[in-house]
């Protein structure tokens, strides 16, 4: 640059200096090192939990339609071709009860919860809370055990020893049924 374009004090003139280029946005980028840097602890240095669910409720609206997308593709191959909801979905249909597409819906959840079951609702798939395909069929399982037995035992909703007894353990419920089929 020829001296004649610099100012008195040494400065550039305003019309010379070029405003620097911002760096656009790469999606895929920012996920994966994210991703990498929460699992690997070292997204600050030092575990920032407040950061880290920042960064996954972000990811959940970016990604929401994509989510629940996935989750009702699973959730039709797993009516279809899992033993274990096929197996329960025919238990459910001999108690009158009918557990389909219709009635298994999949959402976005806030909660760290992977499904969930209402007598009134049907069943409930977190689709942004699925690891992997195994994740949601094992989730999808066990609420079908519950609309099992809800039909089964006539379960009151306003007693707890009602409620309590539905979750601890599942497994009895998969005994009983077993023994019944003996």
């Amino acid at each position: 640059m020829p001296k004649n374009d610099q100012a008195s004090d040494g400065a550039l003139p305003a019309e010379i200096i070029k405003p620097t280029e911002t760096k656009k946005f790469d999606p895929v980028y920012y996920n994966w090192s994210n991703t990498f840097s929460i699992l690997l602890r070292r997204m600050t240095g030092n575990r920032n939990v407040e950061l880290e669910r920042n960064y996954f409720e972000e990811q959940d609206i970016i990604n929401e339609e994509r989510y629940c997308q996935k989750c009702e593709e699973r959730r039709d191959y797993l009516l279809e071709y899992s033993p274990i909801v096929r197996f329960m979905r025919d238990e459910v249909a001999k108690l009158g009860g009918d557990v389909n597409a219709r009635n298994i819906h999949c959402r976005m959840c806030t909660q760290e919860q992977s499904g969930g079951f209402h007598i009134d609702h049907g069943i409930l798939l977190c689709a942004n809370k699925f690891r992997n395909q195994g994740h949601q069929e094992d989730t999808m399982a066990h609420e079908m055990v519950h609309a099992w037995d809800h039909l089964k035992w006539k379960v009151d909703e306003n007693n707890l020893r009602h409620q309590a007894c539905l979750e601890v353990p599942i497994l009895p419920s998969f005994i009983n049924m077993w023994i019944q089929l003996m």
